[in-house]
């Protein structure tokens, strides 16, 4: 980013300003003032600055409007600003925080990265799980993510964890068979804590989660992931009760830049409860800037219980006039199986801004 140049440019003009004038006071001490002595000072400083972060963040502003429910609404949906950096070659690290409603840590991990194939990472972070949750805000390309990523990943999910689909732990990733622009396999493994992000463990098991990415071509991908761990739950009337939580996903990917087709099935079962669903999007840039979308999903809470499924609709349109602006219409036809819940129309717009 620019602001990251001016402030490291600063930094420089800054340190560089009050070093090279502190020898300059000793005059006896002719050599530090030689060409020499700049050189090393000018490289110590280019050390230094490889520890100072770089800057971003982007922030999404929202409207809502819900036919049934009435809801008729702005919102500040999203503040995040992020720190990262790379010291080495070989470590890096991303401090993000998220700045609406009620300031948390979302994301925060040192990466290490040895080998193509044998990398890891600890701290907080995406758990791998699906072909979605991975995918930050500014790549999605829905307003909101498909109700079984939402119920499934951690995001807000039926266990009671709500991560934004993170958690606390360690992963070890990597990739293989390089190609020139690509890897056909790609793969991430890791042990959580599984109570969800800024919050130690609440049970004496670990959770563990596992994905892996075949791409036979570049633009094409197909995935297989699973989570396999145990979550605590409270009741109404506060009772605590521990509950097995499993997940098992596959999908399907086509992005060549152009055309998009994503689809996925998960199921999930949460103590006795096995729930499922899928989804289909697909997304074709028309311009450069213009990406209309649609989405057909479908969710069961209950697999036994025809009653508990909802169906959405989705047709959008995602515009961004510049590379750091971006506007999306997203309108939602829901539908539900239960006897006498009416459907709904749902209009919802975004504006996001990357820095």
């Amino acid at each position: 980013m620019k602001q990251n140049s001016i402030i490291k440019a600063l930094f420089v003009m800054l340190v560089g300003f009050l070093d090279l004038f502190a020898p300059l006071s000793l005059l006896g001490q002719s050599a530090e003032r030689g060409e020499g002595a700049l050189s090393r000072r000018l490289d110590s400083m280019e050390k230094r600055l490889q520890w100072l972060p770089s800057i971003s963040g982007h922030m999404s502003l929202r409207y809502q409007y819900e036919d049934v429910s009435n809801k008729n609404s702005f919102d500040v949906r999203r503040v995040r600003l992020a720190l990262h950096g790379a010291p080495t070659s070989f470590i890096d690290y991303r401090l993000q925080l998220e700045l609406a409603s009620t300031p948390k840590i979302l994301d925060a991990y040192v990466r290490f990265k040895i080998r193509d194939w044998a990398n890891f990472q600890i701290g907080q972070f995406k758990v791998p799980l699906s072909l979605e949750n991975p995918y930050s805000p500014l790549k999605m390309e829905a307003i909101d993510n498909a109700q079984v990523i939402t119920n499934l990943t951690g995001v807000d999910d039926i266990a009671g964890v709500k991560a934004s689909g993170r958690d606390i732990g360690i992963a070890f990733y990597g990739s293989a068979l390089k190609r020139d622009d690509f890897s056909v396999i790609e793969y991430s493994l890791g042990v959580f804590n599984g109570a969800g992000i800024n919050r130690t463990d609440d049970n004496d098991s670990k959770d563990f989660a596992a994905r892996l990415n075949v791409n036979p071509l570049s633009a094409l991908t197909f995935s297989a992931s699973c989570y396999l761990g145990y979550a605590n739950r409270t009741t109404e009337t506060g009772e605590s009760y521990g509950m097995g939580r499993k997940r098992y996903g596959a999908g399907v990917r086509w992005d060549d830049r152009l055309l998009l087709v994503r689809a996925e099935y998960l199921y999930g079962k949460t103590g006795a409860l096995e729930s499922d669903g899928w989804y289909a999007i697909v997304g074709y840039w028309v311009t450069p800037k213009v990406e209309p979308v649609v989405r057909y999903e479908t969710f069961r809470r209950d697999r036994t219980e025809s009653r508990s499924s909802q169906t959405n609709y989705m047709v959008g349109v995602d515009y961004w006039p510049w590379d750091f602006l971006r506007f999306q219409f997203n309108y939602t036809l829901r539908t539900f199986a239960e006897p006498g819940k009416r459907n709904e129309n749902c209009l919802s717009c975004q504006l996001s801004l990357a820095f």
